[in-house]
């Protein structure tokens, strides 16, 4: 309203405009009302669709020229020979029929406002969304870089249990234990990890898994049937005889008396994921021993650790061309059922495989 009745002061022409208190009384309400529903209109509409959100636009400019508009009836002008006293230039007697003026003027003031609107309210966002999707991109790949290039060394020996000492063991044997009886398998570097492979016909097998309790990670003994099966199916696929496979499992494989040494097996994940063969997420049903929490595929993909092991085969899984390496590389396995899983396609990341990232 300031602003109109400022252009007023600027008016020139033969003629003398006068206000009427009354009726700018009256029109100050109606500004108010006018900007109280553009409010709203910003307030309630903006998370709509586009369609809500294009007819919002031409609704706010409806409501800015009715404001506008509104605002000329306590105006009159009365002519005048010598025109409005802030007239510079010699100007003649004129006849004017402001009727086409008013109805092009407000034609144009409904398209601009609409125009303008459109942009703050619909382009201006969807910019704003595509940078910051650029902007989550770029920190993305920033944080991946270290990731990727830990990828390339070990700080501590990948460390394996060859598959048919596992099954002897009828359950998870903690890595001190099978340590001290020689049963392990060390591999200081992803290139001897990859000479196993070759030479040896091994097959490496890494095994991604939620404890159920806080002291154990499987004290019913499911999570070992689970893992007891996938491997016996990988044997079967691969057609890979069972004394060539060797395994990597946390509680077997990451110290677990010395904080020392088991920090440095945790900082070489990255590494462990990218020199094994196939990456299995163990998301068998059961309850938590200590918070009676229900585990399965949900909790297991809350939970830091192992969404970081999934990042980094995920990670691993980009090297491969095709789509049937990538499926043959990747399992999940509950309630001794194995699958082979497929984490993404044309469009991205599958959407039930979002809650892992």
């Amino acid at each position: 309203a300031t602003m109109h009745y400022t252009g007023v002061v600027a008016e020139r022409g033969l003629f003398s405009p006068t206000i009427d208190a009354g009726m700018v009384l009256i029109h100050v309400p109606v500004v108010l009302i006018c900007c109280l529903l553009i409010s709203l209109v910003f307030a309630y509409l903006v998370e709509t669709s586009m369609v809500w959100r294009c007819i919002a636009c031409i609704f706010v400019a409806c409501l800015t020229a009715t404001a506008h508009y509104f605002g000329m009836t306590p105006v009159s002008h009365r002519s005048h020979p010598r025109g409005w006293t802030w007239q510079f230039l010699p100007l003649g007697r004129s006849k004017v029929n402001a009727e086409a003026c008013v109805i092009v003027s407000l034609f144009c003031d409904v398209m601009l406002m609409a125009s303008n609107s459109f942009y703050v309210e619909v382009i201006q966002v969807q910019e704003k969304d595509e940078m910051s999707k650029e902007l989550e991109h770029r920190q993305f790949v920033a944080d991946a870089l270290p990731l990727m290039k830990r990828c390339q060394s070990m700080q501590f020996p990948l460390t394996l249990v060859p598959a048919n000492v596992f099954l002897e063991q009828g359950r998870l044997v903690q890595h001190e234990t099978l340590r001290d009886q020689y049963l392990l398998v060390m591999v200081d570097s992803p290139e001897n990890a990859a000479q196993i492979c070759e030479r040896n016909s091994g097959y490496i097998v890494f095994f991604s898994h939620q404890w159920l309790s806080r002291a154990y990670p499987d004290p019913s003994g499911s999570q070992f049937r689970d893992i007891a099966y996938a491997l016996k199916e990988i044997s079967r696929q691969r057609q890979i005889h069972i004394n060539h496979i060797l395994l990597w499992i946390d509680y077997c494989s990451i110290p677990q008396s010395s904080p020392e040494q088991q920090q440095l097996a945790i900082n070489s994940l990255p590494a462990y994921v990218a020199a094994c063969n196939a990456f299995v997420i163990v998301a068998t049903t059961e309850t938590h021993s200590d918070s009676n929490e229900t585990c399965n595929f949900q909790s297991y993909s809350s939970r830091f650790w192992c969404r970081l092991e999934v990042l980094c085969a995920a990670m691993t899984t980009m090297n491969h061309l095709d789509e049937m390496q990538e499926e043959q590389r990747l399992y999940i396995v509950a309630q001794q059922e194995l699958h082979s899983m497929l984490l993404s396609d044309e469009h991205g990341v599958k959407a039930e495989y979002m809650d892992l990232f």
